[in-house]
Formats: C-alpha cells, structure tokens, sequence
C-alpha cells in the first residue's frame, strides 16, 4: 500500500464529501417523487428526471436504467 500525504487524503476526502452531496440530492429528489406520484401527481415525473441528474453527477451513470419502468399499467 503506497503512502499518500496529507494533501492527497484531503482532495480524497472532497471528492467523496461531494459524491456523498449528490447522493443525498438524489435521495431528496427520489423520495419527493414517490410522494407525488402516490398522489398521481405529474410533478413526480420532474422530481425523477432530478433525481436521474442528481446520480449522473454523484458517479452512478451505470446504475440509472435508460427507461422507465410503466407504473400506470401495475
């Protein structure tokens, strides 16, 4: 295991306070749109597609399905 000095640990530290922030933005985003859409409220449609942008940014493009799943027909 190589050294790292103290500034390396710190920008490391950054990157995964702002991975962390967009995680939680994310979460925010998810959980307003359940509530919406329990509502059938277009307005959850919205909070996903932030949700969606909110995990692009926290690193996860590889875990956002590219289409919705049709919850009318349930």
């Amino acid at each position: 295991m190589s050294e790292q000095t103290q500034q390396d640990l710190i920008t490391k530290v950054q990157e995964l306070e702002a991975r962390l922030e967009a995680s939680l933005d994310a979460i925010a985003h998810l959980v307003k749109a359940v509530e919406y859409l329990r509502m059938n409220d277009s307005q959850g449609i919205f909070d996903l597609d932030l949700a969606k942008h909110a995990l692009n940014e926290a690193g996860y493009q590889d875990a956002i399905p590219t289409a919705l799943p049709d919850w009318q027909s349930e």
